[in-house]
């Protein structure tokens, strides 16, 4: 409504359903899967893996399917090849990971499949050969959100896509990238500055969630982080109380502080328990702080999951 009027062909999707419907358009065509082809998930692609490993007596025990699965699909997205893994040179695991993404490969091809990975790497290989040419009428603008977590593939997908045309929006912040360990290159928003020169940087440096003392934690600790573009958060809600640090000697110890703290905070303010949120980074950490909120007893929901008590097997 801010741009005026309703959008007309408008995609709102992730990376792998965009790649779906580029593969979709192009299916049937030279180097293209065969009309009708089927997405297998991780699970369906992992039998598949499974069943050519053992098929080329690869011992599963000594090279686990997943570890060698996974290596090719970090290869894929670094836009590697690991068809040409298998050659002189290579560590023996890498060999053996590309010979069996060879038999892989074959098999996929015969049951007309695509995976995971290839629903990125298919739509990139076509455009870059010119088998699959991205419409300037359909595409007009692209945003990207979150964009420090995509992986090389999925920039070189969006610079085919945006083509000479640079209508290109990006959100991201580097402080903020997580996802490194599945092949997200934080460097990618480095790269921007040099594949699109005409770029224009803001800064959305204001904080409309936290007080100027958590801002001013946040600005030290990240200081210590390499930056592509450097920022200052800020905010001007106050300043805020004062940050407290408590060490505790293991997580029941920790557990317990906490609970000690709601109680003793509950009783000087004289408020209910539902004013109360215990957040926590992980659900794996929830089983102690259950655990002590019992103990006391407090009453108590456990917000996305199943409490550890009411587990059948418990």
């Amino acid at each position: 409504s801010l741009c005026g009027g309703e959008p007309v062909g408008l995609w709102l999707l992730t990376f792998h359903a965009l790649g779906l419907r580029l593969l979709r358009d192009a299916a049937g065509g030279a180097d293209a899967p065969r009309i009708g082809f089927a997405v297998f998930d991780r699970g369906d692609s992992m039998g598949v893996w499974r069943a050519c490993q053992k098929d080329l007596n690869v011992d599963s025990r000594e090279f686990r399917p997943r570890s060698l699965f996974e290596a090719c699909s970090r290869g894929v997205n670094r836009l590697e090849d690991p068809l040409g893994w298998d050659e002189a040179g290579r560590p023996s695991e890498q060999r053996l990971a590309g010979r069996v993404y060879a038999a892989y490969r074959k098999e996929m091809r015969r049951r007309n499949a695509v995976d995971c990975d290839d629903l990125l790497a298919w739509p990139l290989r076509l455009l870059s050969t010119g088998a699959l040419v991205a419409d300037p009428a359909r595409f007009q603008h692209f945003l990207v959100d979150e964009y420090q977590d995509t992986n090389t593939t999925q920039y070189r997908l969006v610079q085919l896509l945006v083509g000479v045309r640079g209508a290109l929006t990006v959100v991201g912040d580097d402080d903020q990238s997580i996802y490194a360990w599945r092949g997200a290159e934080p460097e990618n928003l480095a790269l921007l500055k040099d594949d699109f020169p005409s770029l224009k940087v803001i800064k959305l440096e204001q904080n409309y969630r936290s007080m100027g003392r958590i801002l001013n934690a946040a600005n030290k600790l990240s200081a210590n982080n390499n930056h592509v573009f450097e920022k200052k958060l800020w905010s001007d809600k106050g300043y805020g109380e004062t940050i407290k640090v408590v060490t505790a000697a293991d997580e029941e110890d920790e557990a317990t502080k906490v609970v000690s703290r709601l109680i003793s905070h509950r009783f000087q303010n004289k408020s209910e328990y539902s004013d109360y949120a215990i957040l926590y980074r992980g659900n794996y950490q929830s089983r102690p702080i259950e655990k002590a909120l019992r103990e006391y007893p407090i009453p108590h929901y456990l917000s996305g999951g199943t409490p550890f008590i009411d587990y059948t097997e418990v």
